[in-house]
């Protein structure tokens, strides 16, 4: 047996197999790209989130929501629906500047929403205690974007660098946020990302292929039996010389 061929065979056949985890997931994010055609978004199931604070508000981070780019075309765009419950209430969700949401919110009992998880669903909040009472948030000029209103309402936010927070309050500022909510997500980054899987991950599936056909070729060589009184190199009939 070829030791050189072993090796091939074992390579070949990491590659190939590395190749096909490429390949996949280059499939999964194709999908995710056809998903988002049209100006369609991948969204979360609707879940139900209920304070009895003035406001609930997404994670605070370091990074915030936004990121920095520098790209020729848009990272993501983020989508929120938001309905709500309570009765012939109007819903208001709001879009600004982390340092913004905190000087409206200083001072005031107010919910972040800390994780999220949906197989099971469960949310986990921290209330941040306070004892004013906060303005309309309609009446703030310093969101980027927001709706407000009866019924299911949709913001639509282009991601941006800095410091951001969401917020989701009662439009006339009253405490207890009753909500159904809808996140979702759509990134042009999407369709680079599957094609450079699928032909990255083709290459080494390619590549895995020929070393092990290679591989079994030089094995099958090896391994092919000599006849009665022939030594390595002779011919049938031919003597030692």
């Amino acid at each position: 047996m070829k030791p050189g061929s072993v090796v091939m065979l074992v390579i070949g056949t990491l590659l190939a197999l590395l190749g096909l985890g490429v390949v996949s997931g280059g499939a999964a994010v194709a999908w995710a790209n056809s998903q988002q055609q049209d100006g369609r978004f991948l969204e979360t199931p609707a879940r139900t989130f209920s304070v009895d604070t003035y406001a609930l508000t997404s994670p605070r981070s370091d990074a915030g929501l936004g990121v920095s780019t520098g790209l020729p075309f848009d990272v993501g765009t983020i989508s929120l629906r938001a309905t709500s419950l309570g009765g012939d209430g109007e819903i208001f969700v709001g879009v600004a500047p982390q340092a913004e949401v905190d000087r409206y919110l200083a001072d005031v009992n107010h919910t972040v929403l800390r994780n999220v998880t949906f197989a099971p669903f469960r949310a986990e909040y921290d209330d941040l205690a306070g004892s004013s009472e906060p303005e309309p948030p309609g009446d703030q000029t310093w969101w980027t974007e927001s709706v407000s209103g009866s019924g299911e309402q949709q913001l639509t936010w282009d991601i941006q660098s800095g410091g951001w927070a969401i917020v989701v309050m009662n439009a006339d500022a009253s405490p207890g946020v009753d909500v159904s909510l809808q996140a979702g997500a759509r990134s042009d980054l999407l369709t680079p990302v599957a094609v450079g899987l699928l032909v990255g991950g083709g290459l080494l599936l390619l590549i895995g292929i020929l070393l092990v056909v290679a591989a079994a070729i030089g094995l099958g060589r090896a391994a092919t039996p000599t006849g009665p009184g022939q030594g390595p190199g002779q011919g049938p009939g031919q003597g030692p010389g």
